[in-house]
């Protein structure tokens, strides 16, 4: 009898040891799904012969002056400009990599006006503030008046469409990571975002991870370490983490930063990589990326100042993936958020009208949620367009 209940102890501890190294989404069932996505059309760009449709960088531009689509071309250092109205090219700006004028290879950039285009290059530390002909105008350290804190882990940033420089007010905003796990990481010594200010040439860290990230083994890398960005108008960054159910504000003229529950009715936990961080040494990259592809995460976040909307990505297993599978197939969802960042419900989004969706390469237009899709056609950039529909009953 003695041996049964010290079994079923045992087991108990297990499977409660086991319970706890998960993330679980304690919200499921609480909230009424409001929303049905609506295809409206596609968008298409006309590429020239130097151009990839792989684009990794798209600032979407919407003013008083500009409705514009600029990308970076990557294999020519250049900034494309096209009219979103008609799809057509109406701008290049070159960028030297070398010389008294070389900015490097431009990961990001972000397009205040003609006169005003901040670039940056991964792993330079260094802002370039440029014209539009590709002019340096002036050249800033992002270290340089800053002292380094011992046991702090400072982020590299890492410049994505879904992860935008931006600049508020006098400071750019660069979100990053630093790759790798570690049990040294604690909830004060990891930051992900650098605010720096211009006039004063000073530089200030925002924003930890959540616990979870203290206490688990996310794998070290892109695929969880990253955290997504947006910024809306109300002077917010928001702060997506792959294993986080919930949306991180960071609210920039009070300094206040708090979290709201922004997860899937569909992902019930996260579970992190198989090994604690006290065996890690070198981790297997191929069997990382399995783990993510088999294991539910979160990505971008979008603000859509035309609806006062927000969208968060959210991504389930690909049930159907084995090791040397090229691209990514996790199922999609789009997760809506009202202008209080409420949920308001969510949908898988269907496949794509042709190709296949790059759900990191998106931006919000007057007509929706544009969403890269990669065709055989390598001589267009092509965005499927949808909008939300809420249904108010």
């Amino acid at each position: 009898m003695w041996r049964f209940i010290l079994i079923i102890l045992f087991l108990t501890t297990v499977l409660v040891g086991c319970q706890k190294k998960v993330v679980t989404n304690s919200k499921i069932g609480h909230f009424e799904d409001k929303c049905n996505l609506e295809y409206v059309g596609k968008k298409e760009l006309a590429l020239d012969e130097r151009t990839s449709v792989m684009v990794e960088y798209l600032q979407y531009i919407n003013d008083s002056v500009n409705n514009i689509i600029s990308f970076i071309n990557y294999p020519t250092n250049m900034i494309y400009m096209y009219d979103y109205s008609n799809g057509l090219l109406v701008d290049t700006i070159r960028y030297d990599k070398e010389g008294n004028n070389g900015v490097g290879e431009v990961q990001g950039y972000y397009f205040l006006n003609s006169d005003s285009i901040f670039v940056y290059q991964y792993g330079s530390s260094v802002i370039h503030l440029t014209n539009c002909k590709g002019e340096i105008l002036w050249t800033k350290a992002l270290f340089e008046n800053f002292k380094r804190k011992e046991k702090m882990m400072y982020p590299d940033p890492y410049l994505m469409t879904n992860n935008p420089m931006k600049y508020v007010d006098g400071n750019l905003i660069l979100n990053g990571f630093i790759s790798g796990e570690t049990s040294y990481e604690t909830k004060e010594n990891r930051p992900v975002t650098m605010l720096y200010n211009i006039d004063e040439s000073s530089l200030e860290f925002l924003n930890h991870y959540p616990i979870q990230y203290v206490e688990y083994n996310w794998g070290g890398g892109l695929t969880h370490r990253l955290p997504y960005t947006g910024l809306d108008n109300k002077g917010n960054l928001l702060i997506s983490f792959p294993a986080d159910h919930n949306l991180w504000r960071c609210n920039l003229i009070s300094n206040r930063t708090d979290s709201l529950y922004a997860g899937s009715e569909m992902i019930e936990y996260i579970k992190p990589y198989a090994t604690s961080k006290e065996e890690v040494s070198i981790m297997d990259e191929y069997r990382v990326f399995e783990w993510y592809m088999n294991t539910p995460s979160y990505e971008g976040v979008f603000y859509d100042k035309y609806r006062e909307l927000y969208y968060r990505i959210a991504r389930l297993p690909d049930t159907n993936y084995k090791i040397g599978n090229r691209g990514n197939n996790k199922p999609i969802i789009i997760i809506v958020l009202d202008s209080q960042l409420h949920y308001l419900g969510e949908e898988i989004l269907p496949p794509a009208k042709e190709g296949n969706y790059r759900i990191n390469n998106c931006f919000v237009s007057k007509d929706g949620l544009n969403i890269q899709v990669l065709t055989d056609d390598e001589d267009k950039l092509i965005f499927e367009q949808y909008k939300v529909v809420i249904n108010e009953n």
